[in-house]
């Protein structure tokens, strides 16, 4: 029995070779074309990114200019009344020296200024208002240094802050300190400032002193509460990000960053130059920016489909160049293992050398094995009529293996020819031994007549013997 092609394992589904071909080039074209979009996407949100660092850089320290003016001309203002002489002079009343604060108070109004009060060494309003004595800002301004305090609530409910200067005697700075001056000013002018600068829809701008609580913003609430994100980072880790950020701007340098609360943001920070090391700080939400790396997305998308149809197209071409010519090979050789040795390999049109190659070396393979067994009927039915002189009409056919075909028909044509010749000596033997038996035979029977003859007389000459004695 010849041995059977070894069976592919029972529930394993197998695929074509175009099927695996075309999974396998439509793979490669999808993965490429996933690495090139992320590719162009991180680049586009990397672009994005630096330019938006070096805007929003821009952007802080020029808030941070604006306020650092802006409060420079309350501070220039404040320390410009402070140098009048009806407030360092006492050739002027108490009454005098509050008109003159109303009036500069009434000057100052359109920028912010809300009023003014004077103080006496001792820490007096010359008003007759409280005692500032133990007040974190006269104690300093009466030491000689100017101050400005962190914003609070007035009894409205209105963010406002103090500037603080030395009523210097005679008016000359380095003397001795006659009184201290403190102005008070709305935040308002401020947060019209920051609110200027924003550099997406969602922007925004805000600034926090040097233990990280907010004193400037335009949700003035953030304000009005003292937030303080380094604080809120200690038992809430949202803020966490953002405070490291705060705790790198306090060290006095411009920065960018990016944090997450309430989602993801980009953050410049820039020192606000004359404050008590107040910090702002510009920030934007990433998906303001995000639009142009959505539209590389959604067109890295459409060439994804577009490069998957062009590919599809190609691979499918490419497949059936090798679908059609081994499929009609392989049905060839299916009838060729049914029995089938005579029909034709089918014409078919191939693109390779090796579909080439294959081609022919299938219809070499079924030519030459239709005409072996041709040939072998030829001979066997030969020496079936009795023709032990029959012939292999072309021994070029038996190459390689087959050549032990020919040779073993050729070994069983003398071996029937060296039998019939032992048969046709063995009957002329038995011819011969049939003539001496059959001559022994007629010698055998003649001898046998006669000793017939010899046994009746011997009988006839018994009776004669007995009749005598019987007379006798």
């Amino acid at each position: 029995m010849g041995k059977k092609g070894k069976a592919a394992p029972q529930g394993k589904q197998l695929k074509s070779i175009g099927s695996k071909i075309m999974t396998a080039d439509m793979g490669v074209i999808l993965v490429v074309s996933l690495v090139f979009s992320i590719l162009a996407c991180v680049m586009s949100y990397k672009s994005t990114q630096s330019s938006l660092e070096g805007a929003m850089t821009v952007a802080a320290s020029a808030a941070a200019s604006s306020v650092e003016n802006k409060i420079g001309s309350y501070t220039t203002y404040t320390k410009g009344t402070a140098a009048t002489m009806r407030l360092y002079s006492d050739d002027y009343k108490p009454e005098e020296k509050v008109a003159l604060l109303a009036q500069r108070t009434e000057a100052g109004k359109d920028d912010g200024l809300v009023g003014m009060i004077l103080c006496t060494p001792d820490g007096n309003d010359i008003s007759g208002g409280k005692n500032y004595l133990d007040s974190e800002g006269f104690k300093l301004t009466i030491g000689g240094k100017d101050y400005m305090s962190t914003p609070y609530t007035d009894d409205s409910g209105n963010l406002i802050f103090d500037i603080w200067a030395p009523v210097w005697q005679d008016g000359k700075p380095g003397t001795t300190i006659v009184g201290a001056l403190r102005a008070t000013y709305s935040e308002d002018a401020l947060i019209t400032l920051i609110k200027s600068i924003t550099v997406s829809k969602n922007g925004a701008a805000f600034a926090v002193d040097k233990t990280g609580t907010n004193v400037l913003d335009t949700n003035t609430d953030r304000t009005k509460s003292h937030d303080n994100i380094i604080a809120n980072a200690k038992t809430d880790p949202s803020f966490a990000s953002l405070a490291a950020l705060i705790q790198k701007a306090l060290g006095g340098e411009s920065g960018f960053g990016v944090y997450t609360y309430s989602g993801k943001k980009f953050v410049a920070y820039a020192p606000i130059h004359g404050t008590d090391g107040w910090i702002m700080c510009v920030n934007a939400p990433i998906s303001d920016f995000m639009g142009m790396v959505y539209k590389t997305i959604v067109i890295s998308i459409i060439f994804i489909i577009i490069f998957l149809l062009i590919g599809a197209y190609i691979v499918k071409k490419m497949v059936n160049t090798l679908n059609v010519p081994i499929g009609v090979i392989c049905e060839r050789l299916a009838s060729f293992a049914d029995g089938d040795i005579q029909s034709p390999l089918p014409e078919v049109k191939v693109g390779s050398i090796e579909l080439s190659s294959l081609s022919d070396s299938t219809r070499c393979m079924v030519e030459n094995t239709s005409g072996i067994i041709d040939d072998i009927d030829h001979i066997l039915t030969a020496l079936a009529n009795g023709n032990l002189d029959q012939k292999s009409r072309d021994t070029q056919m038996y190459v390689g293996d087959y050549n032990s075909i020919l040779r073993s028909m050729v070994h069983l044509r003398d071996r029937l020819v060296e039998s019939f010749r032992s048969i046709l000596t063995a009957s002329d033997q038995v011819s011969a031994g049939s003539s001496q038996v059959s001559s022994g035979a007629q010698t055998l029977a003649q001898g046998a007549t006669e000793q017939a003859s010899s046994i009746q007389e011997l009988s006839a000459s018994i009776q004669e013997v007995s009749q005598q004695v019987k007379e006798n």
